[in-house]
């Protein structure tokens, strides 16, 4: 149905979403959040170097079992990609980003392919903590990356 309304082929990419429709599915995650007064997270995960989308997808891939079906992933950009944790508060968020970056920053493509030119910075935002709109949630969850 969203896909639909993006024109877009229902499929992800590496499973996960396309920047377009994470986008839209935050922005309901909001207005759902503010309707209902829950609160939920974003983490993002940051490249910076060669080879990013590729290494993103990669570093996306590895958490995909650590979250549950609820949760979802998409691409924020070429260097960016979030996961959206639905009634994960701030505390909770720290929690999962303390499980889920020592996955995501083990490439062991890299022991192969060395040297590794990239960096990684993992980083979070919570919602209404951070910010109550996309896009103040996306700046502190970059910000939160450095």
């Amino acid at each position: 149905m969203i896909a639909l309304r993006f024109g877009m082929e229902p499929t992800r990419i590496g499973g996960i979403l396309p920047e377009e429709i994470f986008r839209f599915l935050l922005e309901r995650e909001i207005k759902r959040a503010l309707r209902d007064e829950y609160y939920f997270s974003l983490m993002m995960v940051r490249l910076e170097g060669d080879d990013q989308h590729d290494h993103l997808l990669a570093a996306m891939e590895r958490v995909r079992n650590q979250m549950r079906e609820s949760d979802d992933r998409g691409l924020l950009g070429a260097s960016k990609a979030a996961a959206l944790f639905p009634s994960a508060e701030n505390e909770s968020l720290y929690q999962i980003i303390s499980r889920i970056a020592p996955l995501i920053l083990n490439d062991s493509r890299c022991a192969d392919m060395l040297p590794c030119h990239y960096r990684i910075a993992i980083g979070g935002a919570s919602f209404p903590m951070d910010g109550t709109t996309a896009g103040d949630l996306i700046d502190a969850a970059e910000r939160s990356c450095n």
